[in-house]
Order: structure tokens, then sequence, then C-alpha cells
């Protein structure tokens, strides 16, 4: 039975093969006589020469038009183009199929299950190649969009239905290299030498759930990885144009998780300033057991009480607790400092620590989604024992295993839709209704120039709700080209137009549009009355667009 399937599939596959290649020949690719080169010259018609090349139903020989270009000293055929085989021997499905299997197992494996699976023979050193070379250029292609919507030239449209809430958890873990690439570089070893590089991931999942327990449940199917073994400004780019593609900029609450390391949150507060901030709890808890360690020889048996106190304050956000319960012990010389160094720690990310806070507002705690992408993108392929990278060939397969692991939507490469930006020099005036508003909330904007200074009732925008004024302290700070307040229907704040406010000299002012009073955050900064009783002179103040106390 196996082997009569075996024949059938091979017939099957040669007659295929056979139908595609008469259909190819239908266009020979004759573009006429001179054809441009794409370099400002015109190339002229030489032959019909032969071309084959592999496809998933097997080898295909195609008679094409060739073009030659006397003064670039070089020649193509159009008809390549057109089929997306130019400068390759696989046709761009045999290349699908075979960067899933090289992304999915080790090369080798991969050469075996495309003869297995598909009936299609390739060397172990072609597939190599062929993922290697097609990972690179998928690499280079997000660099490049990075580049694009970091400058401002794309604008990725925001995500349609628009999420609850948008996390992004960012760690690095460690793929060994061969020596070449690890030359000259300190390591932890013995000797140390470094043996390994360090690879990038960051993960962005949507979250609107919460399940019968009040704990948040990430939306299946929303996970977009994004790896790199570049430096961290370029692993920077990548996540803020993945962030702006996934809606960052629009979404109610943003939030950002990691372990603690200096470089995470340098890259959130310059990429994500307006972003909540999280330490993963797990993280947070190792630390404080290497804490109660290194006071073992001055707790003796009381340890595991004094731990688990401080494990109740760690999950209230208590870090004051923490530092006031294990300084209180006299400590002098090595064991000082391991102490001051492990509390520093819980010190400096104190404020990314108020799980208790966080909990309330239904927020996920834990990095688990980015500590189990380093272990199922990263280390089910790149750090299988015995396996020695290179960092061309890491990065590649890196990022054919992110493709493969993201949502469909960022898949394609392309992800949200694009457009150019457009901006709204100004807001149509309406006429403020006389009754009175409810009081609303707002939210501080976090930027590193401008804030929010004071909420005013404004009779422009949309039916006369609250708007908000920008401040900043310098006359020459540069205006951002976009602020936004997150709120439950979509992106509002936009900046509407300069207005200096009555009695404010001195400063740079900037109007915000409205805000619809849908504003949800876990920082309320304040309340905004509304008036209740609007004179005629008020009333005609608030008909010409004036701004009123």
């Amino acid at each position: 039975m196996e082997a009569a399937e075996a024949v059938i599939r091979a017939g099957m596959l040669k007659l295929g093969a056979g139908m595609l290649g008469e259909l190819l020949s239908a266009d020979r690719g004759y573009r006429g006589p001179r054809v441009p080169c794409g370099q400002g010259h015109q190339a002229e018609f030489a032959a019909y020469r032969d071309k084959t090349f592999d496809t998933v139903l097997g080898p295909v020989t195609l008679d094409r038009a060739w073009y030659h270009c006397r003064e670039c000293k070089h020649g193509f055929a159009p008809r390549d183009a057109d089929l997306g085989v130019a400068g390759a021997s696989m046709s761009p499905g045999l290349q699908a199929m075979n960067d899933r299997a090289a992304a999915t197992a080790p090369f080798e494996k991969a050469a075996g299950l495309l003869e297995d699976l598909a009936g299609v023979h390739l060397t172990v050193k072609r597939v190599e190649r062929a993922a290697e070379a097609s990972g690179t250029a998928k690499a280079s292609s997000s660099q490049h969009r990075a580049a694009l919507i970091i400058a401002r030239k794309l604008v990725p449209l925001a995500p349609s239905p628009l999420p609850d809430k948008l996390y992004g958890a960012v760690d690095g873990t460690g793929v060994c290299m061969r020596a070449t690439e690890t030359a000259g570089r300190e390591g932890k070893g013995e000797d140390g030498r470094a043996r390994t590089r360090e690879v990038k991931l960051a993960v962005f999942f949507t979250q609107d759930q919460l399940d019968d327990g009040g704990y948040p449940v990430r939306d299946p199917g929303s996970s977009s990885y994004i790896a790199t073994f570049e430096p961290v400004h370029v692993f920077a780019d990548l996540v803020q144009a993945e962030g702006a593609a996934r809606g960052a900029d629009h979404v109610r609450q943003l939030t950002i998780l990691g372990d603690g390391a200096a470089w995470i949150w340098n890259t959130v507060a310059a990429r994500f300033p307006g972003a909540t901030q999280i330490v993963d709890l797990y993280h947070a808890r190792e630390h404080l057991h290497d804490l109660a360690r290194s006071l073992e020889f001055m707790l003796g048996d009381g340890k595991d009480e004094w731990l688990a106190a401080r494990l109740e304050d760690l999950d209230y956000g208590y870090i004051d607790g923490i530092c006031a319960a294990a300084r209180k012990y006299p400590l002098a010389g090595v064991k000082k400092d391991e102490v001051e160094t492990a509390l520093g720690y819980f010190e400096h990310n104190a404020p990314r620590m108020r799980y208790k806070w966080f909990r309330q507002c239904g927020l996920f705690v834990g990095s688990g989604a980015v500590e189990s992408g380093c272990k199922a993108v990263i280390g089910q392929r790149l750090k299988l024992s015995g396996m020695r990278w290179t960092i061309r060939g890491a990065d590649a397969i890196a990022a054919l295993r992110c493709e493969q692991a993201s949502i469909p939507a960022a898949r394609s490469g392309s992800g949200p839709a694009a457009r150019r930006p457009a901006h709204n020099p100004s807001w149509p005036v309406s006429q403020a209704p006389q009754a009175s508003y409810p009081s609303v909330t707002y939210k501080i904007v976090v930027h590193p120039i401008w804030r929010v200074w004071e909420c005013r009732w404004h009779a422009g925008g949309v039916t006369g709700w609250p708007g908000a004024w920008l401040s900043c302290p310098s006359r020459h700070a540069a205006v951002p080209e976009r602020l936004s307040l997150p709120s439950r229907s979509g992106p509002i704040g936009h900046i509407a137009r300069w207005i200096p406010p009555p009695g404010r000299p001195g400063n740079q002012w900037l109007s915000l549009a409205p805000i619809l009073g849908k504003l949800e955050s876990p920082f309320i900064e304040g309340r905004v009355p509304a008036p209740r009783n609007i004179s005629k002179n008020k009333q005609r103040e608030l008909d010409n667009g004036a701004w009123v106390r």
C-alpha cells in the first residue's frame, strides 16, 4: 500500500510539473525589442533562454525572453520577475515551504521532512542557504518598515476592533555561537570568555477579559513576536514600530512587562513614555528569596516566617516594608554591600511593583508570555544540543520563527493598513449646552516635556465636552507632532490648535481636542467639576469659542 501510494504520488507530481511548465511557457516574457533596465538605460532583446527552477511539484523548465543592457553589462528576464523567481532557484511556494520546515527543525531534518511529506528533494546545504537568505530579507524588511514608522513616513492604522488593553513583554536570552562570533567578548564562564550572544525578544498581546477568579486572560491568537541580535537601539525601533502597528497609541491601557533589567526600562521610557511599567512578579520573588538567603545567618530559624511576611509585603507592593525589615539587622562589610545591592533592585523598581493595585486594575503582573517565547520561539530551535550559530544565521532563523509564531496580520509582513498622517488644524465650534455637565476624570499625559496643566470647559469640539491644556516650561522646546489620551472608544485628545490662554504668558501652551469623559486609568490625577449655572456673558463667550473658568 505504501509503495503504491508513493508511486502514484510521484507520477502525479511529475504530471503536475509538466502542466505547470506548459502553463508558464504560454507567456515567454517578450516585452518588445527594448525595455528599461532599471538604471536609466535601455536593454535590448538578446534571445530566448531556458531556466530550470524547483517548485512544489518538482523541477520546471521555462523558456523566456532574455534582455541585455550594454551600459550596465548585465542581463535579465522580465518573466522571472513576474513569477517571483528572479535570482532564485525556488518558486515562491517552495520557498515558503522551505522556510517553514527550516524554522521548525534543524536543516537536515527539514530536508527530510520536505522529501517525505512533499516529495521535494533538496540538499541540506540548499535548505540552509535558502532559509537564511529568506530570514535575512525578512529581518531587513522589518527594520526598514520600522524606520519608516519612526520617521512618521508610514503611520499604521489602529486595529479594528480596538482592544481594551495592549501588553508588551521584553526579555533576552543567550544563544551559543561559534568562537569567531564571541572573540574578544567577556563572558560568565570560569575563563572569562563569552560563548553566547544575547537575542532580544519582545511579544505584544491583548487582553479584554478576566476569568472567574478575576485574573486577566490573554486573548487567543493575539501575540506577535520580534527578535533580533542587533544592538538595543535597533531593537527599540522594532518594538516601537510593532507597538504602533498593534495600536499602542490608541488603546486605553498600554502595559510593558519586564524582568527589571535597566536596558528594558530605558527603552520603554524612551519609546512608550505613557505606558504602565510592571516588573515581573516572579522575578521579584526570586530576588526576595536571594535577599533572604543573604540574611539567613541573622534570621536563623525565623527565616521562613520572615520570608513569608516579606512575600506578603511584595504582593501588596509594600517595598518600604521590605527595605525596613532587611535594614534593621546590623551588617558591615561584604554582607552589608550584598544586602544593599539586593535592596537597590526593589527600591529602584518600587513604582513598578505595585502588584496589589495592578491586580485590582485587572492587569497582568507576570511576563510569562515572553518567558515562554524565549523557550518556544528561540530555545526550541536555536538552543538545541550541540548547536553553534553565526549571528547572521541565528538572526535569520529567529526572524522566521517570529513570523510563524505571530498572528496572521503580523505574519503577512504588512500588518494593519497604513496611511499618511493627517493633521486637523482646528476643531469646529459647537453650541455648548446650558445644562450642567457631570464631572469627568482626566489623566496626566506622560511625556518628557509636555504635561497636562489643567482642564477647562470648552465650547469647541464634540458636544462641548471638556478639553485640556498642555504646558511646557521652556519656550524653545520642540512641539510634539501628536499626543493622545486613550479611551475605551479610541484615541482622543489629539492636538487641536495653539491658543494662549488669558493670564498665562511666558510659556508655550497647546490646546488638546475635547476629552469625551470616557477615560479610564488606574492613575487618576483629579476631577473637574462642571459649571452649574452659565451667565449670559459666559454663554456668549462659549458661543465665540472662548475658554472659561
